[in-house]
C-alpha cells in the first residue's frame, strides 16, 4: 500500500512473530507507522469506513481510515504436521516444483509454502499449479 501512496497504521496485538525480512521493511518504510500491543476494537463509518479505533498501552484512540486490511500472523500455522511433513527453519512446508509435499500424495500450496510474496494472488496460482500436479498424479495412478 505504501508503493502507491497509503499511509498505513499497523496495529501488532502482541510481540511482534512475523519474519525478520519482513520487519525490516516495515521498519524502514517511513510510512508506517507500527502500534505494539493495540488492537482494532471497532470499525466507524457509514455507507464508508472513516476510521478505526485502536486500543494500545496509551488508551483507545481513533485513526482516520480509508480501508481495513485484516491479517492474522505471518508466522505459518503448520504445527499440525510438525512430525509429519519436512518445514524449514521458520515452519515453512518444503515443496517441489509441483508443490509436492515431502510424503506421497500430499501437496500444499499459499501461505504455508514460503512463497515469494505472501499474498492472495500467489496463494491462487500456487492452488492451480497444485491442482494440476495431483490431478496428474491421480491420472497417472489409474
Amino acid at each position: 500500500l505504501t508503493a502507491v501512496g497509503c499511509t498505513v497504521t499497523l496495529a501488532v496485538r502482541r510481540a511482534p512473530r512475523a519474519r525478520a525480512e519482513f520487519r525490516a521493511r516495515v521498519a524502514a518504510d517511513p510510512r508506517i507507522d507500527v502500534r505494539k500491543r493495540t488492537r482494532v476494537t471497532a470499525a466507524i463509518g457509514g455507507a464508508r469506513l472513516e476510521a478505526v479505533r485502536l486500543a494500545g498501552p496509551s488508551g483507545e484512540e481513533e485513526v482516520y481510515a480509508a480501508g481495513l486490511v485484516i491479517k492474522i500472523g505471518v508466522i505459518p500455522n503448520t504445527e499440525w504436521c510438525r512430525r509429519t511433513l519436512a518445514q524449514g527453519t521458520e515452519g515453512f512446508l518444503e515443496v517441489d516444483a509441483s508443490l509436492a509435499a515431502s510424503r506421497p500424495r500430499v501437496w500444499a500450496a499459499g501461505d504455508v509454502t514460503r512463497p515469494a510474496r505472501l499474498s492472495i494472488a500467489v496463494a491462487i496460482g500456487q492452488g492451480a499449479l497444485a491442482a494440476a500436479a495431483i490431478r496428474a498424479a491421480l491420472s497417472d495412478s489409474a
